[in-house]
């Protein structure tokens, strides 16, 4: 395999041919006005220094590169790892190269912005889980197609791909009610993935408003061990009686059950615990973490898709909803 250090550029085959980088195009590609005895002595220049045309080189002559820009939070996350991976894979069947722009926080999100529509890319897709309303309204003063996974849809042209975590949660909420429990607690992140939080606990309020339930919001670090150490020792200080503990993800209702389990605690007798977003992590903890369920790799892919065909204006339908289905584990009663 040759060193990809000592590999011919074109700026290379451009300085050797002592014509410009165009014109190098123009000759691969066989388009535009190229005097012969120019085209020649780029032919020469490539033979010479062995050059392999690049996506590049080709893009230089068409004023078209074959690059997708993907907005998203740190793929830290199984759950955007699960997403990334489904655009991933539909890049690679339709010929697109994926450039990623992940962020943090709100600032971060802002730049992560900034950065890929200052980047040379054919389309956008963006994961919208904490954007502000006026880094969203960037997507529409640009004549890129763009596909916006979740809400504040500002503009008709964008494609719109979300998913309905909340009705599934809703009606879990109301049969835990129903079965008597009287107190939730809802831990959040007011950093992190806000609009989808604020979602959450929208419903979560709705559902508790006309009723007797106490319900307990609960601001946390959005990290396992932060959400272990506080549920230990609230769990040591007073012991958990028949509450329900609803976390954003899986992987962090994980934590609440372990604080539990490892002081003497049952689970779901003397408290249930239930993740909203589930990834591997629902079967792979012990007991198996109740949460609510989508295809998320789907959901990267169907977004990417739906920006391949607002590429080639082949497209009929510029917006899709996931359903989901709450999927009862052992964390939960219900």
């Amino acid at each position: 395999m040759a060193d990809k250090k000592n590999r011919t550029t074109i700026y290379q085959v451009a300085k050797e041919a002592n014509v410009s980088l165009a014109t190098v195009s123009r000759v691969i590609n066989g388009k535009g006005n190229v005097n012969e005895e120019t085209a020649k002595l780029v032919r020469d220049a490539i033979d010479k220094l062995g050059y392999i045309p690049s996506v590049l080189a080709r893009g230089l002559a068409t004023s078209y590169t074959t690059n997708i820009g993907i907005v998203l939070p740190s793929p830290n996350y199984v759950y955007i790892n699960n997403i990334m991976a489904g655009m991933m894979d539909v890049c690679k069947i339709y010929g697109y190269s994926p450039l990623i722009f992940t962020f943090e926080d709100v600032e971060d999100a802002a730049r992560a912005v900034d950065s890929v529509l200052a980047s040379r890319v054919e389309g956008i897709v963006v994961f919208n889980s904490q954007l502000t309303s006026s880094d969203v309204a960037k997507f529409t003063k640009i004549s890129l197609p763009v596909v916006i996974i979740g809400k504040d849809k500002l503009s008709i042209k964008n494609g719109l791909v979300d998913v309905d975590y909340v009705s599934e949660l809703k009606r879990f909420i109301n049969e835990e009610i129903k079965g008597g429990i009287k107190d939730i607690y809802f831990l959040k992140d007011p950093k992190k993935d806000w609009h989808m939080t604020n979602g959450y606990e929208e419903a979560i309020v709705s559902c508790v408003e006309k009723s007797k339930i106490n319900l307990h919001i609960i601001e946390i670090a959005d990290s396992y061990n932060v959400i272990y150490d506080y549920f230990k020792e609230k769990f040591s200080n007073q012991k958990p009686n028949h509450e329900l503990y609803i976390a954003t993800r899986d992987s962090l209702g994980t934590a609440v059950v372990n604080a539990g389990l490892d002081l003497g605690y049952s689970v779901p007798m003397d408290y249930e615990v239930m993740g909203i977003i589930s990834t591997k992590n629902s079967i792979m903890s012990r007991p198996q973490m109740s949460s609510i369920n989508v295809d998320l790799y789907e959901v990267g892919s169907i977004a990417m898709r739906m920006l391949t065909k607002m590429l080639t204006s082949i497209v009929n339908k510029k917006e899709f909803i996931f359903t989901t289905n709450y999927i009862k584990k052992e964390t939960t009663k219900f």
